[in-house]
């Protein structure tokens, strides 16, 4: 399955990646339960022991996807995706915390670019990282839908999923097609089935 078919509705990158969805959906207080499970150092604790079922690649337990939205999440990445079985990149506010721009303020807001080089780098990094623990990685955010470039851009680093406001999807989904099919990108299903084996 190519990126194409992994885009869906903004702020649905997690969402979308649920094999076995319900007709509930999940409920407060059971995530609160699943995030104080998690393994790894939180608030002050280090070395906390992983619950069973709670830990990376549970075979029966939540699949677990972590959002990373500020460059320390690019720069400890690692260290999320041993605890994780999915990253995703908030984009706009990745873009916002690198800038150092509020992308709400008028006068500042044609200084808003998820084109900047910094912003690239750290969203390269983030992928390679990703790829490099053998977890997939997602993008929600405004700017593939906003630029046909940068979306191109995600596609060539390996993003394995994106997602889109309904205004943008048709021509994003079009130019993510023609962009895979000119590079001969290597489907997303292949790479996950490659790192998961």
């Amino acid at each position: 399955m190519s990126v194409v078919a992994r885009v869906s509705g903004k702020n649905a990158s997690l969402g979308e990646r649920v094999r076995e969805p319900t007709t509930r959906g999940p409920r407060a207080g059971r995530l609160r339960d699943l995030l104080r499970r998690l393994p790894g150092p939180r608030h002050g604790q280090r070395d906390r022991p992983a619950p069973a079922g709670a830990a990376r690649g549970a075979r029966h337990g939540p699949k677990v996807r972590m959002v990373g939205e500020s460059p320390a999440d690019v720069v400890l990445a690692e260290q999320s995706a041993e605890r994780c079985d999915g990253l995703s990149i908030g984009s706009d506010d990745l873009t916002q915390l690198v800038l150092g721009v509020d992308r709400d303020a008028g006068a500042l807001r044609a200084l808003f670019d998820e084109r900047d080089e910094a912003v690239t780098r750290m969203i390269s990094e983030a992928i390679r990282k990703a790829h490099a623990a053998g977890i997939p990685i997602g993008i929600c955010g405004q700017g593939p839908g906003n630029h046909p470039d940068f979306a191109e851009f995600l596609v060539r680093e390996g993003i394995d999923s994106v997602s889109l406001n309904p205004d943008s999807f048709l021509r994003t989904v079009r130019r993510i097609a023609e962009t895979e099919q000119r590079i001969g990108h290597e489907p997303a299903r292949e790479r996950r089935r490659t790192m998961e084996s």
